[in-house]
Formats: structure tokens, sequence, C-alpha cells
């Protein structure tokens, strides 16, 4: 966000209201004068800023933007959506910034750097100041339109530019950066717990205490499968040679005897159990935890804070 222009600030938003001022001919009374000219243009207060910017200085837009105006208006201040009165105005820029409109009045007549639908940024010149319009001497009157405005308002819906360049508006243009919540100690050790009980020491559920982690029950399962390729190996070995040897099965598209199917099965279920069983007695669940993929473990540590969010509110309830 910038100035709209590199000049001194010479009228404030707000100050000079001009209700109940007697106009005066006289171009040394003051607000009288100006009621005098323009009749009663701000009873509020002024609508805008004023910038002491002599005739061609570069006026920027304050900040990204796309242009919905140039150069003069015509009718009356009904005839355009900001209410602005034409012979006021003078020449200048109406420009939407996203969460405001930027209004940039009494610029030079002509000068335009750009055209309406124009998408512009920051600092980019608008055109030349300059004093057309309800102005006495050369200078910028800026003024912002905020989302939400209500012209037939306090100052036509105006606000005070000066919070923009306070930072206390967003624009177009403007990133937030995304704060992320912390884990705290409790909950980081919560969610290793529970890595851990997934995958070693068992976990409860549906009430029942004897659910084993993922790593003993598959080895469970092997177990059972050793037991039983064991007992068929017996059930074999009491036919005839001719039976156990002799009868084949397909394996990976192979035929072989139904025997040595049943050894190479039992080698392969007794080395992954082995391979299992080093990692239940050596892995620790830090471990563990990086072994899973980044995206499963986003997703399981949000399912977790959200348990514990539940846990919490109904701790506080």
């Amino acid at each position: 966000m910038r100035r709209p222009v590199d000049a001194p600030l010479t009228q404030d938003f707000g100050s000079g209201a001009t209700a109940g001022v007697v106009a005066n001919s006289n171009p040394n009374s003051g607000m009288g004068y100006y009621v005098y000219l323009y009749g009663n243009y701000q009873p509020d207060g002024h609508t805008g800023q004023d910038y002491g910017a002599a005739s061609g200085s570069p006026v920027y837009a304050v900040t990204f933007g796309t242009v919905l105006h140039v150069g003069r208006l015509s009718g009356t201040y009904a005839d355009n959506p900001w209410w602005l009165l034409p012979s006021f105005f003078g020449y200048g820029y109406v420009v939407d910034h996203g969460a405001f409109i930027g209004i940039y009045g009494h610029c030079l007549d002509g000068g335009s750097r750009v055209a309406v639908g124009q998408r512009v940024n920051e600092g980019q010149v608008l055109g030349p100041s300059g004093s057309t319009g309800a102005s006495v001497n050369p200078h910028l009157h800026f003024e912002i339109l905020r989302d939400g405005y209500v012209l037939n308002s306090r100052y036509f819906g105006r606000s005070n530019p000066e919070d923009l360049f306070k930072g206390s508006i967003e624009y177009a243009g403007q990133t937030t950066t995304p704060q992320e919540d912390e884990l705290s100690a409790a909950e980081v050790k919560e969610i290793k717990d529970h890595i851990n009980a997934l995958l070693l020491s068992g976990y409860d559920w549906g009430g029942r205490k004897d659910n084993p982690g993922l790593i003993p029950h598959v080895l469970e399962n092997q177990r059972l499968i050793n037991v039983g390729l064991a007992e068929n190996r017996k059930n074999f070995e009491a036919l005839p040679t001719r039976v156990w040897w002799g009868t084949v099965v397909k394996r990976d598209g192979q035929e072989v005897a139904v025997i040595q199917d049943i050894a190479t099965t039992g080698t392969e279920v007794r080395g992954q159990g082995e391979v299992l069983v080093e990692i239940s007695e050596s892995v620790s669940p830090e471990a563990l935890a990086a072994l899973v993929p980044e995206a499963q473990a986003e997703a399981f540590i949000d399912a977790l804070r959200t348990r514990l969010e539940k846990k919490e509110d109904q701790s506080n309830g």
C-alpha cells in the first residue's frame, strides 16, 4: 500500500464540515467562501484526503485493482454508482481495489495512462494530477468506499483513507500468513501413544481390551498359518508317496508338487514373520511414525486433533 501521490497532506478526512456555515463571497473568509462557491458540499466534513500536489504530478494506484472509470462524469451525482458530483469531481479515476473502491479526483484533463477494465499494480501511474472540477488550487482529492458502504449515510458512505495506510483495511493483493496450530507436548505424546498402540501394543475397541496392535495381529495370523501348514503336511505325509508327490498345483504359472508348494509357502511366511518380529522388538514409535506416508500421517493427526478437541469440550462441559 502506498500514498496516491508524493505530496504533503493538506486536508484530512472529516475536517471542514459545511453544515451551518454561512456563504461568503470573500476569498479570505475560509469555509464561507467554499460554501459560496459550491454550496453545502460536505455537511459532515471532508469526504476524503487532499494532497497538495503540483499540476502534472504522477497519481499512483494505492494498490492492485481494476479501473472502473476514467475521465469526467456527466449528469448529476445520482447518475453514477458512487454518488460523485460531476462538477466537483472534475477529471479523475475510480478503481476497484478489492475491499474498497478508490476515487482519485481533480486530475489533469485528458492525461490518462490507463483504460477502463485495465488491471493495475500498486504504484502504477494512473495519470497526472491537476485542478479540475471544484478545485481552487492544484491538488489531488482521494477518497474510498469500503465494501458494504451506504451512500445515503454520513460522509456519503466514505471512510477515512488513513485507515489504509495504517493497515486496518485489507485490500486486493494483500496476503495473510496462515497461522498453524502448534501441538502441545501432551498432544504429541498422545499421538505417539496412539501410533504405538495401533502398530505394537494394542488398543481398546468397542469396550474390548484384547485388540492387538497391527504387527502382533499379523504375527498371530502367521503363527496360525504355520500351524495349519504343519497339520496339512502331516496329513499329506500319511498319504502314499505317489499321492503327495504326484499331486500338483499351479504356482506362478508353473505346475509344482503340492508338498513342495507347502514347503515354499511356509518358508515365505516364516521370512515375513522374522522381519515383523524384528520390527516389533527394535523399532521405536518415532521410527514407525516416520514410515507412515505424509498424507496419511497428516490425516491421522487431524483425526486425532479432532478427537482431542471433542475430549476437551466434554471435559469443559
